[in-house]
């Protein structure tokens, strides 16, 4: 790109819009990073969720389908 046919004061109009836009694309980016973040979250809650609900559920199985031995014989 030839800079030399642009004035300096179109060159820092230039420079600071796309300065502004940037920070603005950059502020859009951690919003959107913080949602992704939040998605992320919740989908490791379920996850925990449903695999202490596998655990609680294998654990009554196993108790619930042990039968009491009687040690006491005579």
């Amino acid at each position: 790109m030839d800079f030399e046919r642009f004035s300096e004061s179109d060159l820092f109009q230039s420079l600071e819009a796309e300065c502004a836009k940037s920070l603005g694309e950059i502020r859009c980016a951690r919003g959107d990073l913080d949602k992704v973040e939040s998605r992320l979250r919740f989908i490791l809650s379920v996850i925990h969720s449903i695999k202490d609900r596998k655990v609680k559920r294998y654990e009554v199985n196993t108790t619930s389908s042990k039968t009491p031995t009687n040690t006491n014989r005579t």
